[in-house]
Formats: C-alpha cells, structure tokens, sequence
C-alpha cells in the first residue's frame, strides 16, 4: 500500500497550541482514500506526531480489494469467504474536530461486515463510528465499548466502585450462574448466555449515564457476535441502575448535571481533565482464594508506588481495606485491616504494568502469624 502526500491543509487553534491538519492518500488496488495527518506547531517547527498519525492510517484501512464503484460492492461481498478474509470499510467519509488537546474524528462508509454463529453470514452494511485522539499521552481511544476513552471506574474512588459492582454486575453473574450451572457442558445455542464461563472476569460491558439511571451493558466476548446471544440474550443482561443510588457513590469532584448537558466530545474533554488522575492508575482484579473463594479487589496505584483499596468477598456484603506498596522490581505487599486491625496480608509478583492476569506471576494472602497460606487464582481483570 502507497501514502502519496497532498498538499491540503488547514490550521487549528487547539488553546495555547497550534495544530496543523495535512491530508494524505492511502492507494489501495482500485481507490485512493483520503486520511488526515496532524502536525504541532511549536515555535518555528512544525512536528509530525507520528504515533498519532500511524494510529489513524491503521483505522482509515479498507479492504484492499474493495471495488472502486459503489454499483459493484454487493457482487465483491457475495465472493469474501469466511476465516480467509477480512471484514472492513469498502469506501470511508470523515470528519475531524479539536478541542483542547483532543482530536475528535468520525468515519463512516460502506462496510463488509462478517457474523459468526450460527448464521457466518457476510453481508454490506454502513457503518458509522467515532474515534478520540489524546494528543499530549499518544493515546487513541473508542467512543464505545471496551476501549472507551471514559472508563467507568474512574467516576468512583475504589471501595464506591466495589460498592457499585456489588449491586449492579455481581448480583447479574450470580442470576446467570443460577441459569446456567457450571456442572453443565453447553453448546452455542440461543439458550445458552454463558456456556461454562458465567463468572466476573468473562464479561466485558459498556455503560451510559443518563438522567434517571445509569444503564450497564455486560457482553461475553464468547458470544457477542452470535446472532441468538444479541436477540435472546441481551435482555437479560442489560442493567438499570436508579441515578439516584449512583450518585451517592460518584467521586466529590464529578458533577453529573454539567456531564450530562454536554455532547460526546465534551464529555472527554470534561473527564479527561477532572476526573482521571495522571498521577495514580487504578486497578480491578477478580480471582479465587485457595481456589474457592470468589472476590474483587480495586486498588489505587500512584506515582510514588502507594497503594491504598479495598477487596470483598462476592458472597459477602463487607469490603475489607487494604494498604501497601510496591517494593523493589514489581512485587507488591498489602495488608488488610479490619476495624484498624490487620488480619492478613496478600503478596504479587507481577511483570509489565499490572494491566493483565497474565503479567500475574505469585499471588497469594498470608494470616498474620503466617501460619495459614492460600495461593490465588487470578481471572481476567482490569475491568473498566
């Protein structure tokens, strides 16, 4: 594939910054796209943010053979097979805003879209969708879904959260492990909305806060994309939680009325500049203690290695604190307390950032006098 460069371009005021805007082509076999490319001006320099720009030729991508005219699409689609192909856009539209120091651009065109169980069925759809640019952390980020800019968690300090997933997703898995036991081997069918899985870490979700509720979405990414998963399931997974109740566990500084007048883009800008700390990194796991006792731990990480959260047990009501530190190259020490007292302590050995169970390496609690020890079984965390 070929970049050819044009010589189209507008300047931004983005605050105390200047943003220039470049339009590239991408040549693909029959077409050539166009895809804006961003550029700070700092002083007499103009410099390529080149992270950036390489995200956004990744999500501007068609499918390489895609017809140049629109008349020959539903012919080109009918000769894609499924597992050999590539689902993607056959033609692409956009648009692009900035505020602040975010980029906001929106992509739409014709779509090759592919589902799985039970139909495999490929077929031509428009699609529209919305993707941010934070320009000063390189970040790229979804409007929706699992990589949304505007992470749940972010709205509460650690124990609100707890307190918030104890009412809303916990209650929901424990209702569909009840459905759907785990001594029972299920098949795809429109019956089963769990299969062997129904535990925390199999579901992902997607949230929206409006006036009267905050609605949560969970999603299996076993089953997403079945067609009989999104009729006969979805139902049941959808929850509505009273704002009311919400608003009691919001963090201080989050004002909701303000959030809710503004648009989408707004939004991000709002949350990215008051509600998510660059200083501290919060971080959700959920596993078993010696391998039967189900719980969910959130844990406030800052940039002086602090860490201060809580945990519960998800068949119990109460949320036990914790305190501690990382010590030394990625091993961390929390003690818990109970009324001020300490009744126990958890040990991790990890890689990388904590971000995956798989940089998980040693995890286990330790009683007081150290007499009794558990090893713990981590699930898939980082929830947002």
């Amino acid at each position: 594939m070929a970049v050819l460069y044009l010589c189209s371009q507008n300047n931004l005021n983005a605050q105390d910054s200047l943003y220039q805007v470049k339009i590239k082509q991408l040549a693909f076999n029959n077409k050539t796209i166009d895809v804006p490319q961003f550029y700070s001006i700092q002083r007499n320099d103009t410099v390529y943010l080149e992270t950036i720009n390489e995200n956004i030729i990744k999500r501007f991508e068609i499918i390489p053979d895609a017809p140049k005219n629109e008349i020959d699409y539903d012919q080109f689609v009918g000769t894609l097979r499924f597992y050999e192909d590539y689902s993607g856009y056959l033609d692409i539209k956009y648009s692009y805003n900035i505020k602040s120091n975010f980029i906001e651009i929106n992509i739409e065109g014709n779509y090759a879209e592919f589902e799985g169980k039970p139909m495999f069925e490929i077929f031509k759809i428009y699609k529209k969708d919305t993707f941010y640019i934070d320009i000063i952390n390189n970040e790229l980020f979804d409007a929706t879904g699992y990589y949304n800019g505007i992470k749940l968690k972010y709205f509460f300090e650690p124990k609100e959260y707890l307190e918030l997933l104890s009412k809303t997703w916990i209650p929901k898995i424990q209702e569909i492990q009840k459905k759907y036991p785990d001594n029972i081997e299920y098949e795809y069918s429109c019956d089963d909305c769990s299969s062997i899985n129904a535990s925390l870490h199999a579901f992902g979700y997607e949230y929206e806060i409006q006036e009267d509720s905050l609605f949560i979405f969970l999603e299996s990414p076993a089953y997403f994309r079945d067609l009989c998963y999104r009729s006969f399931c979805s139902s049941q997974l959808e929850i509505a939680y009273p704002i009311k109740y919400a608003k009691q566990l919001f963090k201080k500084e989050f004002d909701i009325l303000k959030f809710n007048q503004l648009n989408k883009f707004s939004r991000i800008v709002y949350y990215k500049d008051h509600l998510e700390n660059k200083f501290k990194e919060t971080r959700l796991i959920s596993g078993k203690i010696d391998g039967k006792y189900p719980f969910l731990m959130a844990l406030d990480i800052d940039n002086k290695n602090n860490i201060y959260g809580y945990y519960k047990y998800t068949s119990k009501p109460d949320f036990i604190e914790l305190r501690g530190n990382i010590l030394g190259a990625n091993n961390i020490e929390l003690v818990e307390y109970v009324n001020n007292e300490s009744t126990g302590k958890f040990e991790i050995v990890y890689k990388g950032n904590l971000t995956s169970q798989y940089e998980i390496k040693d995890f286990k609690w330790h009683s007081p006098d150290l007499k009794k020890s558990y090893k713990i079984e981590v699930d898939d965390f980082d929830i947002y």
